[in-house]
């Protein structure tokens, strides 16, 4: 059904002209801008896509076609964003002339985006990593933000039009990759950011997960507090108050929507994103409200991930040190604007609590608010360089947001019978934000400029690779990275074993040596005894608008319950007063003796007792202790690296 002459391809959609270009030796083949489903413009916004059907003539594959719409913030301009979006791009480095001829390659279809409001897949050139590794690659671009998940909980207004349309393109790969030398039955589905979110929920989606082989997540899971929508209908109340839109029900909202214009509707999505309140961001939602055969999810992510609901294949995932970069960038224009004062009013009362309803395990109560202040901004009060806040917002959102829901999700895919492999990333490269931060670290998105470099190194820096760490970087990743996709090890040696709930085995790409014991306080932090304190207090509330007493009531507890422990307190403390006098009494008229300074070490007493329990430890029949600062070392905890 397709023929190859020079750089076309006849497909069942039509005929498909591509270029070719000569890296290192090889000749890679590039098709840009290739359809996959029909435009979802008019009627089809805010709407499922629907599969491309054919094309007149001869498709010209040579350019990208412009990003899907989205906010500010990315490097996207805004007059060359376009609704008519669904496109993907495809590199190989061998296009058979009939059926069978050759070997097979094996397929990477790569999803990227950050937090699925922004996302440009031009951005990732991958001439260089397939004229390396020998295999097909195959980049997709989806809707983002309100175009592609926007959700009124129902039929009208779903919601995961960006789900889909990832599932279409996987879709269109497994039906047409054999025609550019790809093996349809050795897909492997790679994510960064958002696109690793996408690639968890693929796994355990049974829409796609029957043509997937093996997935890659890098910097992102789909349990991070950004990947599922927590008030879908709060968030399109709120789009629709912006754009003038009446939300009597939802087919009337969607009749609205759908004749605004696309900069208007951009314009709004970033007006309820600038003032960082991380909560009204469009994202995916578990659509179990829709008929059976047409959801994306059956039960949450989380869920199904403890039940083993998912396909068991082989899984690599991965963070960098600084993965919090990425909400530093998408905040500064807020945190460069505000007093250090200001800053600490906006931490208190907005990314804090953002996050936290994000997290339904933790829920809104005042208490684990000003725990999680304390633990990450506890100290910056007396701070006077902005830097120092700086530093602690990145710390918050590098651990609430990527590594401890991402070990979250490595634990419980080991638990239920599932194999991955984790790997870290510390090497501190340039600003990959166009300087915007200026900070030198290993940050968000950072490993893509070496996995996909020089040319995207080149196309950030316009500078190739200036040191022999660079380049050695980039081999260990290209390496690692085909090895997985070919054979579903990311090494050939049993050094880098598989992550377990009790080893924690992982392998920094940057020293290129493995170790074990990645036990990082962030995880007990978020999932142990965050959840535990939420818990007992929920136990302690009988009435939560109860008694008169303000302070008591905001704070959730019963004041009957308040005044009880306060007397029981008082009780101990007079108990141990009239204890000390006796005491001290009976030593007093004891008569002195000889070898008195052998007493001079006493075996234990009720201090010794008090000072051996753990600040860390939370009994609800023990006093309430908020936890000490962490230090910023926390990734290197009880680790032990061999070198290769």
């Amino acid at each position: 059904m397709w023929r190859v002459t020079g750089q076309s391809v006849q497909l069942k959609q039509g005929s498909l002209r591509g270029s070719a270009r000569v890296i290192d030796g090889q000749t890679v083949f590039t098709f840009r801008g290739v359809p996959y489903a029909e435009p979802p413009t008019g009627i089809r916004r805010f709407r499922p896509a629907a599969p491309h059907s054919r094309w007149e003539g001869t498709y010209s594959a040579i350019e990208f076609k412009p990003p899907c719409p989205q906010p500010s913030g990315s490097r996207v301009v805004r007059d060359t964003m376009d609704e008519d979006c669904l496109y993907l791009n495809i590199w190989t480095n061998v296009i058979p002339r009939r059926l069978n001829e050759g070997r097979p390659r094996p397929v990477v279809v790569f999803l990227e985006g950050q937090l699925f409001t922004l996302g440009n897949p031009a951005d990732i050139p991958a001439e260089d990593f397939v004229a390396n590794q020998d295999v097909v690659f195959v980049s997709v671009n989806y809707r983002v933000n309100a175009f592609g998940f926007l959700s009124w909980e129902d039929n009208v207004l779903p919601g995961n039009m960006g789900l889909t349309d990832q599932s279409l393109a996987i879709a269109w790969v497994y039906e047409n990759i054999e025609s550019f030398g790809g093996n349809r039955n050795q897909i492997t589905l790679m994510g960064h950011s958002a696109g690793a979110a996408s690639t968890m929920f693929h796994v355990i989606s049974s829409r796609s997960n029957s043509r997937i082989s093996r997935a890659i997540m890098m910097s992102g899971s789909g349990l991070a507090p950004w990947a599922l929508q927590q008030n879908p209908r709060a968030n399109a109340r709120r789009l629709a108050q912006v754009l003038g839109c009446s939300f009597y029900d939802s087919r009337t909202l969607l009749s609205c929507l759908q004749g605004k214009r696309v900069s208007d509707i951009v314009s709004a999505v970033d007006d309820m994103i600038r003032d960082g309140n991380t909560s009204a961001i469009f994202g995916p939602v578990v659509d179990n409200y829709l008929p059976s055969t047409s959801r994306f999810f059956e039960i949450s992510p989380e869920i199904a991930l403890e039940r083993g609901l998912y396909k068991k294949i082989p899984m690599l995932s991965g963070l960098v040190f600084d993965d919090g970069v990425l909400m530093a960038y998408f905040l500064k224009e807020i945190i460069d604007r505000l007093s250090i004062r200001d800053l600490r009013n906006f931490v208190d009362s907005t990314l804090i609590p953002a996050t936290i309803n994000q997290l339904s395990a933790i829920g809104d109560k005042v208490v684990p608010r000003d725990v999680i202040s304390f633990q990450y901004f506890g100290q910056y009060l007396d701070a006077r360089d902005k830097s120092k806040v700086f530093d602690d917002i990145i710390d918050f959102y590098n651990e609430a947001y990527f590594m401890a829901p991402l070990e979250r999700q490595m634990n419980l895919i080991h638990s239920s019978g599932g194999q991955i492999h984790f790997y870290l990333n510390t090497y501190r490269s340039a600003d990959i934000f166009g300087n915007q931060l200026n900070r030198t670290t290993a940050s968000h998105g950072s490993d893509l400029l070496y996995l996909f470099g020089p040319e995207m190194y080149q196309k950030f820096f316009i500078r190739r690779f200036q040191s022999f760490a660079e380049e050695r970087l980039s081999r260990n990743l290209k390496t690692i990275f085909g090895n997985f996709i070919s054979s579903g090890t990311p090494i050939a040696n049993l050094l880098w074993k598989e992550y377990t709930v009790n080893g924690k085995d992982f392998f920094d790409i940057s020293s290129n040596a493995p170790g074990r014991n990645f036990r990082d306080k962030a995880y007990q932090f978020w999932y142990n005894y965050l959840p535990r304190l939420n818990e007992y207090i929920e136990d302690l509330v009988e009435n939560p608008n109860y008694g008169d007493g303000p302070e008591i009531a905001r704070l959730g507890l019963d004041c009957n319950t308040y005044i009880t422990f306060t007397w029981l307190l008082l009780a101990a403390i007079l108990v141990l007063f009239v204890l000390l006098i006796a005491m001290a009494w009976m030593i007093y008229r004891k008569p002195p003796e000889k070898d008195f300074l052998s007493f001079a070490e006493p075996t234990q007493s009720v201090f010794s007792l008090g000072a051996r329990s753990s600040a860390r430890s939370f009994d609800p029949g023990t006093s309430f202790r908020v936890p000490p600062q962490t230090t910023r070392s926390r990734w290197r905890e009880s680790v032990t690296t061999y070198k290769l």
